[in-house]
């Protein structure tokens, strides 16, 4: 894939304009993804949840939770971007939305814009050109469609603002292993804070434990505890984000049951210790403000 990435202070934008593919693995990253397929559709599995995109809908989701594109269906292109986290907490957007938006729960627009093909093509064009002046309008453009897309979604409706199911037409994996796989993600992601075994989430999809932990690793890429750890990883860089609760807290209340193993993990799937993170992304304006 073609991009180019952007660097504004300590932030960074990225964008790509290509066909979407099927993953093989799941997998996370700490920027928050924009989307807009010209043509066909894509299906993710996220949160638990199998998900259905048609062409010509705006998604925008955090890709700190672990997620996988599994199904693609006549695709043309799709512009994509990656917008930094840091970037979107100093927007204030609403508590509710904020909410959804590490949760996985809120991605898809309900009212498509005829304007969005120009719109992110404009966008595309403006973030590659390396000038400066039209890095800025590609800022101010991309919030304005920001705010746009969560007005449609008003608090009113924000019970329902969740992704649906869909059903695909794939035997890669069968729907039957697929079922399997959301009934283990879904119980993970209710319960990856508490003390949490194969065992646990096996007995609780009525599978052995062998075939549960085959089963995950074959569809999804990666042990049913790595995705626990994914899961808890990224409740923690949330909490450092958005909140100025002390590091041992968080690492109790992300479903650590030591500090020490907290900073090891962290460090180890990050590649740098919790208050890096949370230096780089907190910056000048104290971030507790956007969930208020």
């Amino acid at each position: 894939m073609n991009t180019n990435e952007t660097k504004v202070g300590l932030t960074q934008f990225d964008t790509g304009f290509r066909r979407p593919f099927a993953m093989s693995v799941m997998h996370q990253h700490d920027e928050v993804e924009v989307n807009f397929l010209l043509s066909g559709s894509f299906t993710y599995l996220m949160a638990g949840r199998l998900t259905t995109v048609t062409a010509g809908r705006l998604t925008i989701f955090w890709a700190g939770i672990p997620h996988q594109l599994v199904g693609v269906k006549e695709c043309g292109h799709c512009f994509w971007f990656s917008i930094p986290l840091s970037w979107i907490l100093q927007k204030n957007l609403p508590k509710w939305y904020m909410e959804a938006l590490f949760t996985g729960r809120s991605w898809v627009d309900s009212l498509p814009d005829k304007g969005d093909p120009d719109l992110c093509r404009r966008m595309h064009e403006d973030l590659k050109s390396g000038n400066t002046e039209r890095r800025l309008i590609f800022q101010l453009e991309l919030e304005a469609r920001w705010r746009r897309f969560i007005l449609n979604q008003s608090p009113k409706k924000k019970r329902s603002f969740k992704t649906k199911n869909n059903e695909q037409n794939s035997s890669k994996p069968g729907m039957g292993e697929m079922m399997h796989i959301q009934k283990m993600i879904a119980h993970i992601v209710s319960h990856y804070t508490e003390p949490l075994q194969v065992e646990d989430v096996a007995e609780k999809c009525r599978l052995s434990p062998n075939y549960a932990m085959n089963l995950f690793r074959k569809v999804c890429g990666m042990s049913l505890m790595q995705y626990v750890i994914h899961h808890r990883i990224s409740h923690a860089k949330q909490l450092l984000a958005t909140t100025d609760t002390k590091v041992v807290d968080i690492a109790y209340e992300s479903g650590f049951r030591t500090l020490s193993h907290f900073y090891e993990t962290f460090k180890r799937v990050c590649g740098y210790n919790p208050q890096f993170y949370r230096k780089h992304h907190c910056g000048k304006k104290h971030q507790q403000a956007v969930l208020q």
